[in-house]
């Protein structure tokens, strides 16, 4: 199911992307075949990030929290940048020396602004499983949990993107601006 999710997920992440740069958009199934040519590479990368991940938070939570934080920018790497799978997790790392803080912030931010939407029809929902009275009205509960999941994912994407974009910007600014550019 995972490579599913991560194959839609890329389709997504193109799209948002052409509406960030105001491009014309492609034809959807533009978008599924650059997502299925970077579906394994990046399946690979997300792989060696939850072994480091695990490695970190195994050590201490800070560790954990600061590698999630440092690498998670992998994917937009491979996907923007035509990284290779080691290289997108170093070029992560390197977008966000001296942006930590602040990617944390938002992404923290936007993390709770996503479980605040979600939480409460999925408690709904799970509270009402079972319950073969209100057929119905579990139905519209667990389609309204499904909907707000699906907004949060959308939310989550666009900042992630939005951010990743600054940061490039933020890089290019820093070594065009080095005594040695």
């Amino acid at each position: 199911m995972f490579p599913i999710s991560l194959f839609l997920g890329l389709a997504l992440l193109l799209r948002l992307d052409d509406i960030a740069e105001r491009k014309n958009g492609s034809a959807l199934q533009e978008y599924l075949r650059k997502a299925r040519a970077l579906t394994i590479p990046v399946l690979l990368s997300t792989m060696l990030y939850a072994a480091i991940l695990a490695l970190g938070t195994v050590l201490l939570i800070v560790p954990g929290i600061f590698l999630s934080v440092s690498l998670m920018f992998y994917m937009y790497a491979q996907v923007f940048e035509n990284s290779g799978v080691t290289e997108s997790l170093k070029r992560s790392r390197a977008l966000l020396e001296g942006n930590w803080r602040h990617a944390a912030t938002v992404l923290f931010i936007t993390f709770l602004t996503d479980f605040a939407m979600t939480l409460p029809p999925s408690l709904a929902a799970a509270s009402m499983a079972g319950d073969t009275k209100s057929a119905v009205t579990t139905f519209i509960v667990e389609g309204v949990a499904i909907v707000a999941s699906a907004f949060g994912k959308i939310l989550m994407s666009a900042v992630t993107l939005t951010l990743y974009r600054n940061l490039q910007m933020h890089d290019a600014l820093h070594i065009n601006q080095s005594p040695l550019a």
